[in-house]
């Protein structure tokens, strides 16, 4: 079967195989274990470069086969410009796997939080579910602090208040100092 040829091309590590395998996976999206197979094969054949053609793919399940294995591979060299596409596919498995991963790399705290950044009042429900996706990860990370005071500074009522909520969905997060006069005056308010 298709998952056991997989496997056999991964322990070969036969990276004549990537493209076939990133192929296969664009076809299996819906066989889980399949898809795994495929996926899991190119981590062992470990060939970044041809691994990473699978991400210009139009098949989700090629993209996401590559998403993963590039990721996980020892050859990695994956960084956060890598997977910036990915993070408003209108794909859900694509989307989320981006932003899982993304979540996973604490080293990139700078540009999660230049991305929010750039963002400024343009913050849409795709760009809002990102917001609570990856703020609990990088929450304790001095550039997502420094956006997190950004909003509670911010003029508009919105900004504090989608700030208060991010803060709220983060575990155990410190509070910053910076951050005192905009609870102050939310807790003194009318």
């Amino acid at each position: 079967t298709c998952a056991q040829a997989a496997v056999a091309l991964g322990v070969m590590a036969n990276n004549r195989a990537c493209g076939a395998l990133l192929a296969a996976a664009g076809r299996a999206l819906d066989d889980r274990a399949l898809h795994h197979a495929l996926t899991y094969a190119l981590i062992e054949i470990d060939d970044y470069d041809a691994t990473l053609s699978g991400l210009s793919s139009r098949e989700p399940g090629t993209v996401l086969a590559a998403l993963w294995a590039l990721d996980q591979m020892n050859a990695s060299r994956l960084e956060f410009l890598d997977l910036r596409p990915f993070l408003e596919s209108p794909q859900p498995a694509v989307r989320d796997a981006a932003r899982t991963i993304i979540a996973t790399h604490p080293e990139w705290d700078a540009a999660v939080a230049n991305l929010f950044f750039s963002w400024g009042d343009s913050i849409d429900s795709t760009r809002r579910d990102m917001l609570f996706d990856l703020t609990p990860s990088f929450a304790q990370s001095p550039p997502l602090r420094d956006y997190l005071t950004s909003l509670l500074n911010g003029e508009a009522v919105g900004e504090r208040l989608l700030a208060f909520e991010l803060i709220a969905a983060c575990d155990r997060i410190e509070f910053a100092p910076a951050w005192e006069p905009a609870f102050r005056a939310s807790l003194d308010g009318p």
